[in-house]
């Protein structure tokens, strides 16, 4: 491709000529190839600036830049382009280069600020319940059926895009069918799944977390609805307030789901027994028992949200309640466990104030001893929820031990003394930093 047809239809100013071939985007200066255009970008450590003659001297034809001052002081031999937003146009040219894969793949985003990897499971297992060849990607890595796949890339919930439409591009050719994915509100912010055709968008919740790192809650909500623009229709959890906003003022195609009668996708919970719920749902003209092999609210909004997902695609209520009874929780989502002293251990993700009140309530309600809360919170962002975490630990926990959770800069004692400004005056706990 010549690389006046990748800027054919996109705003720039151009130093060089443009009648050069170009076949690889790449924002990583050691990783050029030939025909390269190299997309200098800033990091949150490192600026792609600072890689430029790296890049050139590894053989990249073009760079690519946002800052209009280096942009004018240019003096290197290979052309240089100037774009208003480095980051969308990564995504441009990685679905451009990758041939548009999305577009003949249906493509499933989900997005919430709790709840993600549980969904995505769920949606990806029932697909292949019914022989759909479906690719999931998500926190826990990328999967291909239930096999891992070993992909070289940061451990982000969502990918970053270049290596994302590649990976598309190669599903495509061995005959994957359906992507599921999680859409972070960081990876919708920084437009990595611009340009990217998704068929279903899938709106959760809206919590507290990552708020600091997009400034306000306005602007981390904003990140999470453009994941509408993006989509062709969107689902919507009908018993989050954020959600339900989402489809009245969205003008795309939507469906709700809801414990509330005329949704439309009502459910009602019937019976819960040992571990099992049954509940009743009604989609349309039809209705069914569908029985879940778990009682948690939470829980039971994923498993509503991959069956919502699976009536649009058009399978019936009666197909997907043979299945559901067989839904797995992803690995540290409830694991649990029991010592040779018969003390049950659950591991759980739970890792935002709602998340662990839900997760805590939840056990709660089928607890006969006391309940034992090991945790903490990262270091270096959303200080705000430690406070509230703790008070949801010192609600629930009749003790609590307080310990290391990815500092990254931060003194685990001081990230844990917040989390104890959050306990009632007489929580028992103690700190054990290892």
């Amino acid at each position: 491709m010549q690389l006046s047809e990748l800027l054919m239809e996109w705003p720039c100013n151009v130093k060089g000529s443009i009648r050069i071939d170009v076949e690889s985007v790449s924002e990583n200066s050691k990783q050029i190839s030939t025909k390269t255009l190299f997309c200098a970008r800033k990091g949150e450590g490192k600026n792609g600036m600072h890689f430029i003659r790296e890049a050139i001297a590894n053989g990249a034809v073009c760079i690519a830049v946002e800052d209009e001052r280096y942009f004018d002081s240019y003096d290197e031999e290979v052309p240089i382009i100037w774009v208003p937003n480095i980051l969308k146009f990564i995504a441009y040219a990685a679905a451009t280069f990758s041939g548009h894969p999305s577009e003949v793949m249906t493509v499933i985003a989900v997005t919430g600020t709790n709840g993600k990897t549980t969904t995505t499971h769920f949606i990806h297992q029932l697909l292949q319940r019914f022989q759909k060849q479906s690719l999931l990607i998500g926190t826990n890595g990328v999967f291909l059926g239930t096999e891992k796949l070993a992909v070289n890339e940061d451990s982000l919930t969502t990918m970053r895009p270049i290596p994302f439409q590649q990976l598309l591009s190669r599903s495509l050719e061995e005959g994957i069918e359906y992507i599921v994915l999680e859409a972070s509100s960081q990876g919708l912010a920084s437009y990595r799944l611009d340009y990217t055709n998704i068929d279903i968008g899938v709106f959760l919740n809206l919590g507290e977390d990552h708020i600091e790192a997009h400034g306000s809650v306005e602007r981390y909500k904003q990140a999470k609805m453009r994941l509408i623009d993006l989509s062709d229709m969107i689902i919507v959890n009908g018993q989050d307030p954020f959600c339900r906003s989402v489809g009245i003022i969205s003008k795309k195609p939507s469906l709700q789901f809801n414990l509330m009668p005329k949704t439309d996708i009502f459910y009602e919970k019937l019976l819960e027994r040992e571990g099992f719920s049954n509940y009743f749902v009604q989609f349309q003209q039809t209705e069914s028992i569908i029985t879940f092999p778990f009682t948690a609210d939470f829980l039971i909004e994923n498993a509503m949200a991959a069956v919502s997902v699976c009536l649009q695609i058009g399978l019936s209520l009666q197909q997907i309640a043979k299945y559901t009874l067989e839904l797995t929780l992803p690995e540290g989502r409830m694991q649990t466990y029991y010592t040779q002293k018969g003390v049950k251990v659950i591991i759980d993700y739970a890792h935002t104030a709602d998340a662990l009140e839900a997760l805590l309530k939840a056990v709660s309600n089928s607890l006969a001893g006391e309940l034992h809360l090991v945790f903490s919170c990262g270091g270096n962002r959303d200080k705000m929820k430690r406070v509230k975490m703790g008070a949801v630990a010192s609600k629930y926990a009749d003790y609590v031990y307080l310990t290391t959770d990815n500092c990254r800069n931060e003194n685990p004692i001081d990230i844990n003394l917040e989390i104890i400004e959050g306990f009632h005056s007489n929580q028992r706990y103690e700190m054990l930093l290892d």
